[in-house]
């Protein structure tokens, strides 16, 4: 079958998610089935539920998505994630890093992947599970919420600074190599007896 051994069942599951008119929230759970991978999704999809599949990789998300769940996936890393969701849940997955998360984001949870970095986070962020993650920052003790994901933020701001600092350095270097080493001046060194070609 194309999408897995359950394809029959997904694109019954899918009519039915693209027949839902508003105010229904339209929705696709495919929790459990025996699936390797999801066609493309509507445009007017707000929740794709799709946990305890052996999905690899997630197609283009619409830009509408408010709820994404692919827990106990073999998902190894997530497609850009739309500006308006709400909830996600990524854990018990391979997946090793998050992609840029928008201002509406409320529920993160992504325990038990192989994500050491977290992004920037937005403040909108209220529950946040990283538990059994391998994350570079460790809470500490009786930290909660806003005051963790502020650190990321100080952390983000430090490398940022370094990388920074890092670029700076390696052109001065370029610079006064280029300069130190301008074949004017090597053609001066020799001239004057202080360096021989052949050393």
């Amino acid at each position: 079958m194309a999408y897995g051994e359950d394809t029959d069942e997904l694109l019954r599951r899918l009519a039915l998610a693209e027949a839902t008119e508003a105010p229904l929230v339209s929705m696709l759970m495919v929790n459990g089935l025996r699936l390797h991978s999801l066609p493309p999704l509507p445009d007017k999809l707000q929740e794709l539920w799709c946990y305890r599949t052996q999905i690899s990789e997630l197609p283009p998300l619409p830009a509408g998505l408010l709820v994404l769940h692919c827990m106990g996936t073999q998902i190894r890393r997530l497609p850009p994630l739309p500006p308006k969701l709400r909830h996600l849940h990524c854990g018990n997955t391979p997946i090793t890093e998050l992609p840029h998360i928008y201002g509406d984001l409320v529920h993160l949870n992504c325990s038990d992947t192989q994500i050491r970095l977290l992004p920037r986070l937005p403040s909108s962020v209220t529950y946040l599970n990283h538990d059994n993650a391998p994350l570079v920052l460790d809470r500490l003790e009786g930290e909660f919420g806003q005051a963790y994901i502020a650190r990321w933020h100080e952390w983000w701001d430090i490398k940022d600074s370094k990388d920074r600092i890092q670029a700076r350095c390696r052109e001065l270097k370029e610079e006064l190599m280029a300069a130190a080493w301008h074949p004017r001046r090597v053609e001066r060194w020799v001239e004057a007896g202080r360096w021989d070609m052949l050393d």
